[in-house]
């Protein structure tokens, strides 16, 4: 639906968010391109819970992380593989980060 509404107003999906650069994570990158994780998973020929382990920031199998692994998620979520690595990053970063109020 986030694509539909940004086209609507002639807007980038990536324009709806109030998230800076750094701060972009997996989910978000699939939000801007309109799937569920179901979708994701599929699109990116890989199973569902690797899927979810992918875009919560958990430590990738061997075969996921592949330089060539890394290249085909990008262009499936049609980014640059930087940009790919860094909302990996950011999302490994919220599910390691410190707990609020510890």
């Amino acid at each position: 639906m986030l694509p539909a509404l940004a086209a609507f107003i002639g807007l980038e999906p990536r324009d709806l968010y109030a998230v800076e650069d750094s701060e972009l994570t997996v989910c978000h990158l699939r939000h801007f391109r309109g799937w569920g994780m179901s979708d994701a998973a599929q699109a990116r020929k890989w199973t569902y819970t690797a899927y979810k382990g992918f875009e919560a920031g958990e430590p990738l199998p061997k075969e996921m992380s592949t330089s060539a692994s890394w290249a085909k998620t990008a262009r499936v979520f049609g980014v640059k593989e930087e940009e790919m690595r860094r909302a990996w990053e950011a999302s490994h970063r919220l599910m390691t980060g410190p707990v609020p109020g510890t």
